[in-house]
């Protein structure tokens, strides 16, 4: 299994099933590159929520009879936060979700983060909106994949440093809802 040496987000080359099973991560986005697949692990967050749902197709009878059927079953909602994230870490995870470009063509490692960037140095995305998500399912006790849209992503200014630009925030959250 092979791994690049960055502190947050971690990549790893899961083509073989064996290697997927083995990841240690909480939750892993799955993106498929040149017929090899890749595990882009999230750091282990402060906290972890898992919702599942029902979808149903509602009434109230004229004699208030509840009316209803499913109309999907155990759709699954995960949420994450961490307390703390520098700039370019919370950067490189919402670049994971970002879909104006097709992905990265090089990939710059800035101290501890890694940097996506195409052929004109400007950053790229290795995934988009909708991604295959490697996640701990609550209604079966065990890891799964679905494929999941980014929904709400929020933080809160931890400071500025002495050029202007932001340090680091706090109370980073994100949260990934099945299609």
């Amino acid at each position: 299994m092979a791994t690049n040496d960055t502190k947050t987000i971690v990549w790893e080359d899961v083509t073989d099933q064996n290697d997927r099973d083995g990841l240690k991560a909480l939750v892993s986005i799955l993106r498929e590159e040149g017929g090899r697949w890749y595990a882009w692990c999230l750091p282990t967050p402060a906290s972890y929520g898992s919702n599942t749902k029902s979808v149903v197709d509602q009434g109230t009878s004229i004699s208030g009879h509840f009316l209803g059927s499913i109309v999907r079953d155990d759709v699954a909602h995960i949420s994450m936060s961490w307390s703390y994230l520098s700039a370019e870490d919370w950067a490189l995870i919402n670049q994971l979700f970002r879909s104006e470009t097709a992905g990265a063509d090089v990939i710059h490692k800035c101290g501890n983060t890694t940097l996506f960037l195409d052929q004109n140095g400007q950053p790229a995305e290795h995934s988009g909106f909708i991604n295959r998500v490697r996640f701990y399912d609550q209604t079966m006790a065990r890891w799964n994949e679905r494929e999941m849209y980014i929904s709400d992503r929020g933080a809160g200014l931890w400071r500025m440093n002495q050029n202007g630009g932001v340090a680091g925030w706090l109370d980073c959250s994100l949260d990934l809802t099945e299609v």
